[in-house]
């Protein structure tokens, strides 16, 4: 349930979303043959990789993930983003000897901190858009870190009740991402480390569905949407897919970027200047931004996650310590069927290699 495979099939069953709900966007984008062809070869890479098991290089792991946070952090913040690779790297260095109890409660206060400061974005949506700073960052981290490795050590209840309150504190910034993340980390933890069942997830489906649902359409109110929350929820899915299929066949089978989408931490305001010709973040599937850049070679890439996917997972099938590890990667990676998280989610496969390596 819970090997890396489950991509494909959460990916698979995106893009039929995409193309049943569809008509929602047809006024705005085209369906193209090759986009099928586009997805089929990822998924064909991803497959590949996951027929494969990376050595344990700890040392270059390291070296990578210190290099590129270094390099994105300088990029967007200047000198004071050089805070965040220090803070960064001595956590991911010290991760596995700091109480996951101080985690979770430094995580919490920081997004208290946060909240008290900005103000609520759940009572005034167009809030938001100013909390991707790095209290908000750090913050989430923190949190997000000391959920996964508390599932391990601590009572089920004990964790089931600070993660209900945790996704309701989540909830108040109004992104539903960081929310659905959180939710996959623990589910997984659980259920690997055999503390639930599948009978316990399938109960919690439709309130946590429901929960997504609000936070996403909350969060947007401020746009003036004339869809209901249910339209919406399934409009997105339909855009993406629609971004995706203009990404194929504005880039072709070469690409258009060469390589210089990796300058930018993110990829989404990139793409969505260059294909609608004004300032906008667009999501296009964690294949968008590699088609845009490369191509078809441009999926070459995801033969690694396959690669870096299937060596976590062997990882904490056999080894109950490296399970938080594979947890927070594949929620991130899980994610990234909808949002386009290129190139960040290389620097977290780098990272939770490091972890997981002996």
């Amino acid at each position: 349930m819970v090997s890396p495979y489950i991509f494909v099939v959460s990916y698979i069953g995106y893009i039929v979303l995409g193309l049943l709900f569809f008509p929602l966007v047809s006024t705005q984008f085209t369906v193209y043959r090759e986009t099928f062809l586009f997805i089929g070869i990822g998924m064909g890479f991803y497959i590949g990789g996951c027929q494969f098991v990376l050595p344990d290089k700890r040392k270059v792991y390291f070296f990578v993930t210190a290099a590129v946070v270094t390099f994105y952090a300088y990029q967007e913040y200047s000198l004071w983003g050089l805070v965040i690779p220090v803070v960064g790297l001595l956590l991911l260095r010290s991760v596995g000897n700091i109480k996951v109890e101080y985690l979770v409660l430094a995580g919490i206060l920081l997004l208290i901190l946060e909240l008290a400061i900005k103000g609520v974005p759940l009572f005034d949506p167009e809030l938001r858009k100013g909390y991707a700073d790095p209290i908000f960052i750090f913050g989430y981290a923190l949190l997000f870190l000391g959920l996964a490795f508390m599932v391990k050590s601590y009572n089920t209840k004990y964790v089931i009740a600070l993660f209900l309150g945790s996704v309701g504190l989540l909830s108040l910034f109004t992104y539903r991402v960081y929310v659905l993340e959180l939710i996959i980390v623990v589910f997984i933890s659980l259920y690997m480390l055999k503390k639930i069942q599948v009978i316990h997830i399938a109960l919690s489906v439709i309130p946590l569905f429901l929960l997504i649902l609000f936070v996403g359409y909350t969060g947007v109110a401020y746009q003036e949407w004339e869809l209901n929350p249910v339209n919406l929820f399934f409009f997105r899915p339909a855009f993406t897919f629609g971004v995706l299929n203009k990404i194929v066949h504005e880039a072709g089978y070469f690409g258009i970027f060469h390589g210089r989408i990796w300058l930018q931490f993110t990829c989404g305001t990139v793409m969505g200047e260059y294909l609608f010709g004004y300032n906008c973040n667009i999501t296009s599937t964690i294949l968008g931004p590699l088609i845009f850049d490369g191509g078809i070679f441009g999926l070459g890439l995801m033969a690694f996650f396959g690669a870096a996917a299937n060596t976590l997972y062997r990882k904490a099938v056999t080894n109950e310590l490296k399970v938080p590890y594979y947890a927070i990667v594949m929620a991130m990676f899980l994610v990234g069927v909808d949002v386009s998280f290129i190139p960040s989610i290389v620097l977290l496969f780098f990272a939770g290699l490091y972890l997981a390596s002996d």
